[in-house]
């Protein structure tokens, strides 16, 4: 299944609560992206920023996924309770992330090669997508997208915590000029075999594909999804178990 991003407009920042050091070193962290949804609640609790300022939405999405042990990361799902408690805007956790893509430990050329894709159900409406981190932002990018390839519209994201410079997720336009005189038609063919057009890409992908002397590596990577019409990772056709349960408890 290919990724879908739609163009970012006037995307807001991502509303950050806390930060890396105070959320990896919370003694439940752990547990919580074990699945454990009390540990992730008891983390939520310690760590969210009440005075945030949240757009109004009609529902909240996290990121639904599971890692190749068939474990699930619990806490994007305690922090959209938490705000729907707070908003009283709806969760919604039939939309789940149908590949492992392995981003938790993952290297920058990774992040972008292997991007996750999303499958399921949308009620029509307004979203906020909330995840745990947010690096990249490749996952939030692809789920927005989700989103708004089905017709609704996404407000904002929130997390936990953010890598540097990652709240900014929609890319710097002068970032994307230069990408576009650097490699011209080769960045038009590398992103579009990934799923998305150039103007699409985060902040953090733009900056480091700038980096780059070559985009000989991502471009055969991405060719080879285009060609399967598959990522080039493990998929999964399932959803998540208890998810809707865990939302509604």
């Amino acid at each position: 299944m290919p990724v879908q991003r739609t163009p970012w407009g006037d995307f807001p920042n991502v509303v950050v609560h806390s930060n890396l050091v105070a959320l990896c070193r919370h003694p439940d962290y752990a547990e919580a992206k074990e699945g454990n949804l009390r540990a992730a609640r008891q983390v939520v609790r310690d760590l969210f920023k009440p005075q945030a300022v949240l757009p109004r939405v009609d529902y909240i999405a996290p990121v639904v996924q599971l890692d190749v042990k068939e474990r699930w990361n619990a806490l994007p799902m305690a922090l959209a309770v938490k705000i729907a408690e707070q908003t009283g805007a709806r969760v919604v956790p039939t939309m789940v992330q149908s590949n492992v893509v392995y981003h938790t430990l993952a290297a920058a050329r990774e992040r972008i090669t292997q991007q996750p894709a999303f499958t399921g159900k949308v009620p029509r409406g307004t979203y906020l997508i909330v995840d745990d981190v947010v690096t990249f932002g490749s996952t939030l990018a692809n789920l927005r997208g989700h989103i708004e390839g089905h017709g609704s519209k996404v407000a904002g994201a929130s997390t936990l915590g953010a890598g540097i410079f990652a709240a900014r997720i929609k890319p710097d336009p002068a970032v994307l000029t230069s990408l576009q005189q650097r490699f011209g038609h080769e960045l038009a063919h590398t992103t579009r075999a990934l799923g998305f057009p150039p103007g699409c890409l985060t902040n953090k992908e733009a900056w480091f594909l700038r980096g780059l002397a070559e985009l000989a590596g991502l471009r055969s990577a991405g060719a080879a999804e285009e060609s399967s019409g598959q990522p080039a990772v493990r998929t999964r056709a399932g959803g998540i178990r208890g998810a809707g349960m865990a939302a509604g408890s």
